[in-house]
C-alpha cells in the first residue's frame, strides 16, 4: 500500500505541469486533517480515490448507468469492445457528472466527488477540459489528459489522467519500407530511439472531442452523431485536419516506414530477422508465410469462401456477412499490437521517400481478390477530399463503381 501511494504521489505531479505547481503545493503543505471519527486522514481517501480513478481511466469497464446518465452517447454493452471505454473522456464524464465516486479505506466507504471544471475557467463551455499540448490551461503538456479535480470535504486533488491507453512501443531493431511490391524495402534504424504507434485508428470519438476542447467550426456535425457512429473510424477529415488532430494529442500523422515495420511480420527470427528486409516478405500482417494466407488460397483456387476467422485478419467485403459479429477495429492485428493492418479502411500515411505512394486502399469496399489487399500495395491522395478524383492509382486498377474512398488514420510519437 506505501509503495502504491508513493507512485501515486509521484504521478500527481502531472496536475503542477499544467497549473504551475501552486495546487498541489497548497495541498501537499497543509496540515494532515483527519476525517471525522477515525484514524484515516483526507488525504488518504484522496490517494485511494485517484487510484480507483486511474484504474477505471484505464481498464474501461462498462457500467449500464451511462445508459441512463446519457442515453444519445452510448449503447448496448455487447456492441463495444472494452478498447472503446479505454482512456474515453465522455464515457468517465458520463459515469461521474452527476454521481460521486465510491471507495473503501480501511473497510470504510466514502463518497468522493469529481470536479471536471479546473477552477480557473469562469465561464464553462464545454462539458470537460483536456490539457495537452494545444490546451488554453496552462503551460502545455507533451501528451493529452483529462482534467479531474478530487474533492473530499474542503480537501481538493487536480489530477490529469494522460490519454496512453491504445500507444504501443515499437521495439529498437532494424526494418524495412516497403518501395514496390517487387524491389528490395528501404532499409532504416530505430535503435536509440524511442518510437510509440496508435495501435488503432482514430475514431470519430476522438475527433469530436478535439473539436469540443478546441471550438472546432465542425463542432455541431459531430455532436449530431450518435455514439454507436463515433465508435467507428474518421473517415472524412482532410490531410491538414488529420495534422492538427495528432497535434492536440502531441503527436504527429503516421509515417509509411513507421507503419510498415508495425505491420510487416517479421518471422519467427525476430524484430532482427533479414526476412524483414527483402522483398519476398509476407504482404499480409497475420502471417510470415505468404503461402499460408486465405486470400493467396483464394486466389489459387484452393479455398473457395471466405470464413469469419478469415475476416478477424482482413475485413473485405465478403465480410460484411459476418458484421455483426465482429468489432472490425480488432481485426487485422499485427506482430507489435497494431490492429487493422489491412482491410475495413483505407488508411493515409506520410512517405517522405515516395510522396506518391501515401494510401493504403485496403478496404471493406474491395473483393478479398483485389490486388490493394496488401501491405505495400500504395495508391496516391492529395489529402482533400474524399471523392476518387482526389486519388491516383498507378498502373493498378480501382472499380468504378467506388466514387467514395473515406480514408482513415493513426498517430505516432518519438520520445527524445
Amino acid at each position: 500500500m506505501r509503495s502504491q501511494k508513493k507512485t501515486f504521489i509521484q504521478s500527481l505531479a502531472l496536475a503542477s505541469i499544467a497549473f504551475g505547481g501552486m495546487l498541489l503545493y497548497d495541498y501537499f503543505a497543509g496540515n494532515s486533517i483527519k476525517a471525522p471519527n477515525s484514524r484515516i486522514s483526507h488525504r488518504e481517501i484522496l490517494i485511494e480515490s485517484v487510484r480507483k480513478l486511474s484504474e477505471l481511466w484505464k481498464a474501461g469497464k462498462w457500467d449500464a448507468y451511462v445508459l441512463q446518465s446519457c442515453p444519445r452517447l452510448f449503447f448496448e454493452e455487447e456492441n463495444y469492445s472494452t478498447d472503446f471505454l479505454k482512456c474515453n473522456s465522455h464515457y468517465l464524464h458520463c459515469l461521474y457528472k452527476d454521481r460521486s465516486l465510491r471507495v473503501e479505506v480501511n473497510k470504510k466507504a466514502y463518497s468522493v466527488k469529481l470536479n471536471f471544471t479546473p477552477e480557473v475557467i469562469t465561464k464553462k463551455n464545454k462539458p470537460f477540459y483536456m490539457l495537452g499540448p494545444t490546451s488554453e490551461l496552462g503551460p502545455h503538456t507533451r501528451d493529452n489528459g483529462l482534467y479531474v479535480s478530487v474533492e473530499f470535504n474542503q480537501e481538493k486533488m487536480p489530477i490529469r489522467l494522460r490519454s496512453d491507453c491504445h500507444s504501443l512501443y515499437l521495439p529498437q531493431g532494424d526494418y524495412g519500407q516497403t518501395l514496390g511490391l517487387k524491389e528490395d524495402p528501404y532499409r532504416w534504424s530505430n535503435r536509440n530511439r524511442d518510437l510509440f504507434f496508435d495501435k488503432f485508428l482514430v475514431r470519430k470519438r476522438d475527433v469530436l472531442e478535439f473539436y469540443e476542447q478546441t471550438n472546432h467550426p465542425n463542432l455541431k456535425e459531430y455532436q449530431a452523431l450518435s455514439m454507436k457512429e463515433l465508435s467507428l473510424p474518421s473517415d472524412s477529415l482532410t490531410e491538414d485536419q488529420m495534422h492538427q488532430y495528432c497535434a492536440y494529442q502531441g503527436k504527429t500523422l503516421m509515417k509509411a516506414h513507421i507503419f510498415d515495420a508495425i505491420f510487416y511480420h517479421p518471422g519467427p527470427e525476430g524484430v532482427a530477422s533479414e526476412r524483414m528486409l527483402l522483398s519476398t516478405r509476407s504482404p499480409y500482417p497475420w502471417s510470415w508465410r505468404k503461402g499460408d494466407s486465405h486470400r493467396e488460397k483464394i486466389l489459387k483456387g484452393e479455398k473457395k469462401e471466405v470464413t469469419l476467422n478469415d475476416c478477424k485478419n482482413l475485413y473485405s467485403l465478403e465480410c460484411l456477412t459476418f458484421q455483426d459479429k465482429i468489432d472490425p477495429f480488432l481485426t487485422g492485428l499485427g506482430w507489435s499490437g497494431g490492429y487493422m493492418g489491412l482491410g475495413v479502411i483505407s488508411e493515409f500515411t506520410e512517405n517522405s521517400i515516395e510522396p506518391r505512394r501515401n494510401t493504403l486502399l485496403s478496404s471493406k469496399k474491395l473483393s478479398i481478390t483485389s490486388h490493394w489487399h496488401q501491405l505495400g500495395a500504395r495508391a496516391y491522395w492529395n489529402g482533400r477530399d474524399h471523392d476518387r478524383k482526389n486519388f491516383s492509382y498507378g498502373f493498378e486498377n480501382f472499380p468504378n463503381h467506388i466514387q467514395e474512398i473515406p480514408v482513415g488514420f493513426r498517430c505516432m510519437r518519438e520520445v527524445f
